[in-house]
């Protein structure tokens, strides 16, 4: 999947791309840990290596009702049919209907996001990536008993030096795992006017 690609164009400058599970905003990043780069000669090796079927379809279950995921989607239908994959977009009418056909595994791939209002990675670690959330909001059903105590250490270690450690730790067995491929960061923009400049003009002219 042609991540940089995707988030950059589609994302019409309102989204980064993501190198892994955590944006440069959040506490604990670690901008050495990144995902494997997009690299579609390495990727046709790959799929024929492991004997890859021709005639392969994959459901991809998405919210319907956001243009940007609607975008990826297609995006993702692109790339994959590259590697001789073809793939059925399932949209759904929103995140609810979304997230209850990925619990019933009614697609075989699945497009989710988390959003957090704090840098606290832990806000965002523990529901996608602890096996202790593999029935609620984990929902690839991740489990890696070595992650599970980082996490746990972490969230008990005070904020500094020796948390972020934990949480590069955290990252690095997260990306080498890869149970979900990290497509991108939102990023929020805001529009405001000047007003004393403006009045300022007018009063002027």
């Amino acid at each position: 999947v042609n991540v940089e690609r995707a988030a950059q164009a589609l994302g019409r400058g309102v989204a980064l791309p993501a190198k892994g599970p955590l944006s440069p905003a959040m506490l604990g990043y670690d901008p050495s840990v990144t995902q494997a780069p997009y690299d579609l000669r390495l990727a046709r090796e790959s799929a024929a290596r492991a004997g890859g079927n021709p005639n392969l379809t994959l459901r991809l279950v998405h919210n319907n009702t956001t243009p940007f995921d609607v975008d990826l989607a297609s995006s993702i239908r692109v790339d994959l049919r590259q590697i001789g994959i073809t793939v059925q977009l399932l949209g759904k009418p929103g995140f609810a209907e979304m997230v209850k056909a990925v619990q019933t595994r009614e697609g075989d791939m699945f497009m989710y996001s988390w959003h957090i209002r704090s840098p606290h990675p832990e806000r965002l670690l523990h529901p996608l990536f602890h096996s202790k959330s593999s029935a609620t909001s984990n929902l690839t059903q991740y489990t890696n008993p070595k992650l599970d105590r980082l996490l746990d250490d972490a969230i008990m270690a005070p904020q500094g030096p020796a948390q972020d450690k934990l949480y590069s730790q955290i990252q690095k067995t997260i990306v080498d795992d890869a149970p979900m491929v990290f497509l991108y960061h939102s990023t929020r923009m805001a529009a405001y006017a000047d007003h004393a400049a403006l009045l300022g003009k007018e009063d002027e002219a």
